[in-house]
């Protein structure tokens, strides 16, 4: 079993992540700074090596498809 939590990548790389929104206030912890590419790394170590039988992913706030979201939200065409 492989538990990802997001907030391991750099907010400034990945944009869905809590640190990555600068209108949230943080516990103090500090965001993550692993780029994509190491993370791609060790996941494809550990996939190669181990018999992975489920993943999950916390963590990830899709911050932009909800602003999206809001915008459709008040136009006909996306509501009819």
């Amino acid at each position: 079993m492989v538990h990802l939590d997001i907030d391991v990548l750099d907010a400034e790389q990945f944009h869905s992540t809590y640190f990555a929104n600068k209108e949230l206030v943080g516990d103090g912890s500090g965001s993550g700074r692993m780029t994509m590419k190491k993370l791609r790394g060790i996941l494809k170590h550990i996939t190669d090596e181990a018999d992975v039988v489920g993943f999950t992913i916390a963590e990830y706030l899709p911050f932009d498809e909800y602003r999206l979201h809001k915008l459709f939200s008040e136009i006909k065409l996306f509501c009819d």
